[in-house]
């Protein structure tokens, strides 16, 4: 206790100065510098005895705490909500409340599915249905389109029934003089008599001087174009092909490109004969085989696969096919074959 009472004295005596008339003075507040001030001139004389490389130093070692620091209550904190979470899991899982819960609302959403399941099921048996009978009434539009497509096709060649078409007539200067060669050809070759009025003469096509044009033939007696085509295989006795002249049937275009084709099969061996007759196209698969006539392409290409037969091409058509005994009348119910046609016939 002294010692502090001596201290104080001390102290006390230290602030004390002299003045001129020897008396103590105390000196005012003003004169004492502030505890803050000494310590804002020490900070300053640091930091002025520690260099700029040293300032850099302390800096980088701060910020690698701060962020060594900052990553490591980052994981402790992630440690701790995944055991609260873990902790929270269990408690719900074990709780018979919740778990009530729980399989009220699956039972609940499961029914609800069910029910629209059950909905959806019935309306697609209903579209189902819907799209069956569509399909069935454009299965019968199709066969209705295809069988009018025939009968304009065989409407169409009944416009030829009068007419031939001839094959390798040479070229002549006018249209005059077409109708003298037919007339002098048909005396000389088919034994035929024709006059001028019997007939008109028209070249098909444009004029080339290295192909001859075919000539269509239009009589006005029918009886007499069939007379003519009957006898025409005596207009082909040359032994060169191009030297003989050929009547052929004046045919759409359809038929031409049909008949085109089962010339081709011929050449390939899959077929024995193809030819046209009355405007008809008719084929023989092989040489003991009947005559069968062909409407379109997709017949031709059943009858001439690994297991076609004529009894394909009725299976095809739905009907039978009526063969006379010369194998040269064939028929068959147009409207309900089933056929395509050249937009163009």
């Amino acid at each position: 206790m002294s010692r502090g009472k001596k201290s104080q004295t001390d102290t006390r005596k230290s602030t004390k100065t002299k003045g001129k008339n020897g008396n103590n003075v105390t000196p005012d507040a003003s004169d004492t510098p502030s505890t803050s001030t000494e310590a804002e001139n020490l900070q300053s004389t640091i930091s002025e005895s520690v260099d700029g490389e040293s300032q850099e130093e302390v800096t980088v070692v701060t910020n690698e705490q701060t962020l060594w620091l900052r990553n490591v209550i980052r994981a402790q904190a992630k440690d701790i909500l995944q055991d609260m979470m873990d902790e929270k899991w269990s408690q719900i899982e074990n709780n018979p409340t919740i778990q009530r819960m729980v399989k009220a609302l699956i039972k609940s959403e499961v029914e609800g599915l069910a029910e629209k399941v059950s909905n959806l099921t019935i309306e697609c048996q209903k579209k189902q249905r819907q799209i069956e009978r569509l399909e069935h009434e454009c299965c019968q539009k199709d066969h209705q389109i295809k069988s009018l497509r025939l009968q304009l096709d065989e409407l169409h060649q009944q416009t030829h029934d009068r007419s031939l078409q001839v094959v390798g007539l040479p070229e002549v200067e006018s249209v005059a003089d077409d109708v003298k060669q037919i007339i002098k050809l048909s005396k000389e070759k088919l034994h035929i008599k024709l006059k001028s009025s019997d007939f008109e003469v028209t070249r098909l096509g444009k004029k080339k001087e290295t192909k001859t044009r075919n000539t269509l033939l239009k009589f006005k007696d029918k009886s007499l174009r069939d007379k003519i085509f009957e006898h025409r295989k005596k207009t082909a006795t040359n032994s060169s092909p191009r030297e003989n002249i050929y009547f052929n049937d004046q045919l759409t275009k359809h038929r031409q490109n049909l008949l085109f084709t089962a010339r081709n099969l011929v050449k390939s061996k899959k077929l024995f004969a193809a030819w046209a007759q009355q405007g008809n196209i008719l084929i023989r698969k092989t040489e003991s085989d009947k005559i069968v006539q062909v409407y379109d392409h997709d017949e031709l290409k059943v009858i001439t696969g690994n297991k076609g037969s004529t009894d394909s091409i009725e299976k095809l058509r739905g009907n039978s096919l009526q063969t006379s005994d010369d194998g040269l009348s064939v028929t068959t119910h147009l409207s309900d074959y089933d056929y395509y046609v050249d937009s163009d016939v």
